[in-house]
């Protein structure tokens, strides 16, 4: 009666069975146990997968009250929100075995020598598979030891960045190029989010949703993205998430990416902050689908940078009514 299940030495659920869990438990509302026993898994397997993957999230209720739901009323499981919780996971794993011995020496050396991660990094790319930031963190964690009396400098990359110091500039000239932004609540609870992508040419704008705020989740984000714009865009601007500059650099994306500050371009910035203005309050993002994310876009790109220019004059519309009209998520 069960599936077969999927071996492998750690004894994780395979996607296929986070697939079954998702249409047992939200379609048929089947019991934990009843689960355990189809996919011939231990209950508490189970019980901690449908925890991992649970989409629903309860401010200002205190546990007594979540105990007196029901189980199906607050759990909503997501397979695919519990499987990008575990690949970040992994990246994590296999990002940690990259730090051999003989790495670790080869670090620790020019550290000794007062280099910096980014200097480390530009000399040696093929002996060091970790990112300049990823040793700033290990450093930080104590996996790698600085011994210099020179202390580490506070920036970020800032020996491999392309830095646009003049302020009011335009980017306007960078066509084909594309400043993202995340558009996220501060909580960690709330893991879901929003990636903002806009033409600097065009302001042609594009959301895309993700499940999570790891730099797995952005690269998936920008896989999405690239795979419907990759002949329109040659290069990025990363705004809100850039500690992850040069590990987006390393994923081969074969695109250019440079980190920005937005208040360089005053346009740009007036653009992203109408771009928020369509969106919900940032905690409510985790009910926006990408379906409706494809609604607002479009409705965004109707705009102009100085505010909505309808087809009809007569039938001018505010922001806001034109997305209660369109999307009723206010409600």
């Amino acid at each position: 009666m069960g599936i077969k299940k999927e071996t492998n030495r750690r004894n994780m659920l395979s996607f296929d069975e986070r697939l079954v869990i998702e249409k047992l438990w939200n379609t048929q509302l089947k019991s934990v146990n009843f689960i355990a026993r189809y996919l011939n898994r231990p209950r508490v397997q189970v019980d901690q997968e449908l925890k991992r993957g649970n989409m629903l999230y309860f401010k200002n209720v205190t546990d007594k009250t979540l105990r007196s739901l029901k189980s199906h009323t607050r759990v909503k499981y997501s397979a695919r929100y519990a499987q990008q919780f575990i690949d970040s996971n992994k990246i994590v794993h296999e990002e940690r075995h990259k730090l051999t011995p003989a790495i670790r020496e080869l670090i620790e050396h020019n550290l000794s020598k007062g280099l910096s991660p980014e200097r480390i990094k530009k000399l040696y790319p093929d002996k060091v598979p970790i990112s300049s930031v990823t040793i700033r963190n290990y450093i930080k964690q104590g996996l790698i030891q600085n011994t210099s009396n020179k202390k580490l400098d506070t920036y970020k990359n800032g020996a491999l960045e392309a830095k646009i110091r003049n302020t009011g500039v335009s980017l306007a000239e960078y066509s084909k190029y594309w400043a993202v932004s995340i558009y996220a609540d501060k909580a960690v609870y709330n893991r879901t989010a929003t990636m903002i992508f806009v033409e600097c040419q065009t302001y042609y704008t594009v959301l895309v949703r993700i499940e999570d705020k790891t730099l797995s989740d952005y690269l998936l984000g920008l896989r999405t993205f690239l795979f419907n714009f990759r002949f329109q865009a040659v290069g990025l601007f990363v705004i809100d998430f850039q500690e992850y500059t040069a590990d987006l650099r390393e994923q081969n994306l074969k695109i250019n990416v440079h980190s920005l500050n937005l208040a360089h371009d005053l346009n740009l910035n007036e653009r992203f902050n109408f771009i928020n203005s369509f969106l919900p309050d940032t905690d409510d993002v985790i009910n926006l689908r990408q379906e409706h994310l494809d609604h607002i876009s479009k409705i965004i790109n109707q705009h102009s940078i100085h505010g909505y220019v309808p087809d009809d004059e007569t039938t001018e519309l505010s922001v806001l009514e034109l997305f209660n009209k369109t999307m009723n998520l206010r409600s």
